[in-house]
């Protein structure tokens, strides 16, 4: 006969129910432990962002309550020249800094927008130019400038030339694009350059013989490129290249051989003489301009070599002998 003992039932539901609550009170205890680990993870990152944010906030700050600091804030961050293609969207304004004497923009099948900023650092205290060339043929790409609040529109067509007297030359340029329903390739940009206005003018006045001291301020301050040649055939501007004293950037842009003879292929701007029958060899200073080469003084060879001689001490570089 079997006795059936209600204490032991209990107790072994007992020991049951503290088997099964030992199981869920360890699974709890594992998801609190994870929800925990979760919560200090949210709480770190948090922690994270604003104290990247205060740093962010305060660099700004000081990007704006000093030019220096703004030169150096900006200095990984600013190119002379900058290329690239496409974009995010229509809605997104890309932004591009350039800060050199010289340089270019290329954006191939441009997207939405871009602010162009310039930020020159004048060291002297003459005024100062930005000078641009914009890329040709253009198809719903417009440029504006920033002039006091206000956008301007940009006549592409013509070079755009802004002067200031200033410590830091501060320009921003606009690039609107327009959608088209047709793909076809379209390349925005330019080329600029920083140039003094003195300079300038002279780039626009008749070729007068220049002094002493022009041509020695052109050899030390302005000229990136200084050879010894003469002209071919004054008609055409063709000049034959003897010997480079200073030699450009991309030099082999501009300069071709041709039965061992050194010829300037680039188109010549500036100080050049209509009549010399004589083919004189000239010492010839110039400035790039673009892709163009402006001779700003061309003496002769004799007349250099006595500048050399009378007045290398009191000259502010050092001039190069023949």
């Amino acid at each position: 006969m079997m006795i059936h003992d209600d204490n032991n039932d209990n107790e072994n539901d007992d020991d049951n129910d503290n088997d099964y609550g030992d199981g869920i009170g360890g699974i709890w205890y594992t998801n609190r432990s994870i929800y925990f680990q979760l919560l200090i993870l949210f709480v770190y990152i948090c922690k994270f962002n604003a104290l990247t944010i205060d740093y962010i906030d305060n660099n700004n700050n000081n990007h704006y309550d000093n030019n220096d600091n703004m030169i150096n804030v900006w200095k990984h961050s600013t190119h002379c020249s900058w290329h690239s293609s496409g974009g995010i969207n229509d809605q997104i304004i890309q932004k591009v800094n350039l800060s050199c004497s010289k340089g270019y923009l290329q954006w191939i099948d441009p997207i939405g927008g871009m602010q162009v900023r310039f930020l020159i650092k004048n060291l002297n205290s003459e005024k100062i130019c930005l000078r641009i060339r914009f890329l040709l043929p253009i198809y719903k790409i417009l440029y504006y400038i920033l002039d006091e609040n206000r956008h301007q529109l940009i006549n592409v067509m013509e070079e755009f030339q802004k002067c200031m007297k200033t410590e830091l030359l501060d320009v921003i340029i606009f690039i609107e694009i327009s959608k088209i329903h047709n793909w076809k390739q379209r390349i925005a940009g330019f080329q600029y350059e920083i140039l003094p206005e003195l300079l300038i003018n002279n780039e626009r006045n008749k070729c007068d013989i220049c002094s002493n001291n022009n041509i020695i301020n052109a050899f030390c301050n302005n000229a990136d490129f200084v050879f010894e040649g003469y002209q071919s055939d004054a008609n055409n501007k063709r000049i034959l290249i003897d010997k480079i004293l200073r030699m450009p950037m991309h030099y082999h842009q501009i300069i071709e051989k041709r039965n061992n003879q050194s010829i300037l292929k680039a188109p010549v701007i500036g100080c050049l003489y209509e009549k010399d029958e004589n083919k004189t060899s000239r010492i010839y200073i110039a400035k790039m301009k673009f892709d163009a080469v402006h001779i700003i003084c061309s003496p002769t060879i004799s007349h250099y070599a006595q500048i050399v001689q009378e007045q290398s001490e009191n000259a502010p570089c050092q001039l190069t002998t023949l």
